[in-house]
């Protein structure tokens, strides 16, 4: 079994312990077959989507030119880093009729506000630095983004399951291991996602000594 397989279901039991610890809890649509069903699918399709289109990018084309002038190793941190950062630009619009000349300062603020408050996203920023850094050391083991994309659309179909078909309980005493960003990354999932990237890590460094 590929390492890409098991990283979907260890995903998945990282939310399961969120729901065993209390610090999730399930909604009304988790119980409905149909809306369950659904749910599942349009996490599938997003998941897809999303780790092709990033996949090709960032540990694509960004890692490989990197890596041509600089080595791997400042690859995988580069592109974790830009990983992480682009989770956190929004979405900002200015109408026409109110533009002026600070418009794009303005607009500048607006994209990268979430930044203006460190300590929210702190948490949630290093479980996707984390992240990328486990896709890098894939792509830099691999030498290819293969599986990068599997490992990428089973982490955003999980997550996508998860925040549909679940909420985040602000009166567990251990709410803190969640972000509030989103409720569901922060330093639980920080943890587990090191702890799964070492093991992948070892799987392929187990293969290529074979």
């Amino acid at each position: 079994m590929g390492p890409h397989r098991r990283r979907r279901p260890s995903a998945a039991l990282i939310v399961a312990v969120m729901l065993g610890l209390g610090l999730r809890t399930l909604t009304a649509n988790a119980l409905g077959a149909s809306a369950l069903a659904g749910t599942v699918a349009i996490g599938l399709g997003r998941g897809c989507a999303v780790a092709l289109i990033e996949e090709t990018f960032l540990r694509g084309a960004m890692f490989t030119a990197i890596a041509r002038e600089s080595g791997a190793r400042l690859a995988i941190i580069l592109t974790a880093l830009v990983y992480a950062a682009t989770h956190f630009i929004g979405r900002y619009h200015i109408d026409a009729a109110a533009v002026n000349p600070h418009s794009g300062i303005d607009l500048l603020v607006g994209t990268l506000h979430a930044f203006a408050d460190p300590r929210r996203i702190v948490d949630a920023f290093a479980c996707y630095f984390a992240v990328g850094a486990v896709l890098g050391d894939v792509r830099a083991r691999t030498g290819n983004i293969a599986a990068c994309i599997g490992l990428h659309a089973g982490w955003v179909w999980v997550i996508a399951v998860a925040s549909e078909l679940s909420q985040p309980n602000p009166s567990s005493p251990l709410h803190y291991l969640l972000s509030s960003w989103d409720g569901i990354l922060g330093w639980l999932v920080c943890g587990w996602t090191i702890v799964a990237g070492l093991a992948i890590d070892r799987f392929y460094r187990q293969r290529s000594a074979a």
